[in-house]
């Protein structure tokens, strides 16, 4: 029985933030919808920010011209 009940002592250490971390998410369900949001809005920015510094690199426009007319290749997948 010693064995089992230093097991249990053990594995409820070990489970004991997990246990916190889900109570505390619980108790803010928008916490949850919150923190995909927030990722995404950021990946959104830094891909947009690298994009901007390839197209700088490679010499083509950020975005089309004033005219409408872009400077890019029409091959070209532009997002």
């Amino acid at each position: 029985m010693e064995v089992k009940e230093k097991l249990a002592h053990a594995v409820n250490r070990f489970l004991g933030p997990i246990r916190d971390r889900r109570a505390r998410y619980t108790a803010q369900p928008r916490l949850i919808e919150e923190i995909p949001h927030n990722g995404i809005c950021r990946r959104r920015q830094e891909s947009d920010e690298t994009m901007d510094l390839v197209r700088e690199a490679m010499r083509l426009e950020a975005r089309p011209s004033p005219t409408g007319h872009s400077a890019l290749p029409p091959d070209l997948i532009y997002c």
